[in-house]
């Protein structure tokens, strides 16, 4: 057995995996913190990094056996300081997210990006791998292998097209409620997991089809901007939480996570006039599907899209934004090349300015050097 550090996107999958729902009898709701599981070898490293919290994980890396520590990407940078890297490997699971959640976490992947080969080994794994010319230059001389699967589930997905999503999602509620099931292919299921990618959607659905709290399982990123729109009528659960008959969960939970039921449905809710319920068929869609594991479940392979259209106009081709990105490319090649020659204060002046946002140019601290960011780019095109 092997020491290893798994660097997951979410603190939802480390509750998942650290707190299994199946062996709930041996833990409570209360109990669940960042540490050692208490029914498995495994150390959740996640939210703030407290004293009281490294004081658990060295006592953890003291004793005897092979460790298994699982934290959020933006641990990693912290994490080296108090262990050999190069006693552990490291697996970094859900690794598409370097491209879809770049905007607004570049510094936690930028930080995985800087120290991933301080380790012994490394593996970059996702069941939606980023497209081969959208991959981190940092990936360039990384051997690619894909897992040829040989008994592969077909998923059926089911797509209801309406100009009106959220009073489908109401009628199917009501469906439920009524009958306490819907058929679908003369199978009944009693429970309904809706994907939304959007906690401001979610509160619409629950006002509209005035669901209870104690109807509802609601799965979202706990911080104070959800607990405000979801107001007092609501709390915010966990993917270890016990299932109810509706489940409401955002994209910070279905990736990564198990979910148990013998009758759960899965609906992925899309509003076209809202951006952040549009989900990508490339990575989202293939994450959804399977995400519960039930076996006898016979909705497991099976996914229902409600969804909406509208016409856009397109900022450009594909071709002219290449060639538009291609230009603050070059700019930003310039700008580096001057920030090369500016006094150690202007420097440090400059990397704050950069960390404040996104920017075309990033710091290397291991060469105290800027250089291009093609995440940046990269993310833009996609």
């Amino acid at each position: 057995a092997e020491n290893y550090v798994i660097a997951v996107p979410t603190t939802e999958i480390i509750e998942n995996k650290c707190y299994p729902i199946e062996q709930s009898d041996k833990w409570s709701a209360q109990s669940k913190k960042a540490g050692l599981s208490p029914v498995r070898n495994l150390f959740g490293l996640y939210g703030n990094f407290t004293k009281a919290l490294k004081d658990k994980l060295k006592e953890y890396l003291k004793g005897e056996g092979t460790k298994k520590i699982i934290c959020t990407y933006n641990k990693i940078p912290k994490l080296i300081e108090l262990i050999n890297p190069k006693d552990f490997h490291l697996l970094v699971d859900e690794y598409h997210h370097f491209l879809k959640s770049y905007l607004f976490r570049d510094k936690a992947i930028n930080g995985v990006l800087e120290h991933f080969r301080d380790f012994k080994s490394f593996c970059f794994m996702s069941a939606t791998p980023i497209p081969e010319d959208f991959q981190p230059v940092e990936f360039e001389d990384i051997e690619y292998k894909e897992v040829d699967w040989k008994d592969v589930e077909t998923i059926q997905v089911l797509p209801y097209h309406t100009n009106k999503p959220y009073m489908i999602v109401t009628k199917i509620i009501k469906a439920y409620q009524e009958n306490g099931f819907i058929e679908v292919d003369g199978q009944k299921s009693k429970e309904a997991y809706f994907f939304v990618n959007s906690v401001t959607e979610i509160k619409k659905i629950l006002t509209q089809a005035e669901l209870k709290d104690d109807d509802c399982r609601i799965i979202c990123a706990k911080n104070g901007t959800n607990e405000k729109t979801l107001g007092t009528d609501y709390h915010i659960s966990s993917s270890t939480d016990q299932s109810k008959k509706f489940n409401f969960i955002t994209s910070k939970s279905f990736e990564g996570v198990d979910y148990f039921s013998k009758t759960g449905l899965c609906f992925i809710v899309s509003n076209s006039y809202s951006t952040h319920t549009l989900l990508s068929i490339e990575m989202d869609i293939p994450q959804i599907a399977g995400r519960i594991r039930t076996k006898e479940n016979p909705f497991r392979n099976k996914l229902v899209h409600i969804f909406n259209t509208r016409s856009i106009d397109t900022y450009d081709t594909y071709k002219q934004m290449e060639r538009d990105l291609e230009r603050q490319l070059q700019y930003a090649k310039e700008r580096v090349q001057i920030y090369a020659h500016l006094s150690k204060g202007a420097k440090e002046q400059q990397r704050k300015e950069i960390e404040k946002s996104a920017s075309y140019i990033k710091y290397d601290k291991k060469t105290d050097s800027f250089t291009v960011n093609d995440m940046l780019i990269k993310i833009q095109l996609y």
